[in-house]
């Protein structure tokens, strides 16, 4: 089982996505709290899978959304534009 590399506290871009999984956006935000599911495939009880949910603060509009992994990277701190 894979653990994500992101903590509480952690200053993250996050990318918003539409439906079709095209690319909407991006902010960046704090991430305020982790939910964990876990849960078994019946049909073969030895396969378990495990999600990460993630709280993030929108620094940019201060409203708490959810994100998934997938979603977060780490801020490019050496990009100069």
């Amino acid at each position: 089982m894979r653990e994500t590399p992101y903590k509480v506290g952690d200053i993250v871009c996050v990318k918003r996505f539409y439906d079709d999984m095209i690319i909407r956006g991006q902010y960046t935000g704090l991430i305020l709290g982790i939910d964990r599911f876990e849960w078994t495939n019946f049909s073969h009880p030895s396969n378990r899978s495990v999600t990460e949910i993630f709280s993030v603060l929108n620094l940019e509009t201060n409203e708490v959304m959810k994100a998934e992994a997938f979603a977060i990277s780490y801020p490019d701190r050496g990009k100069t534009e």
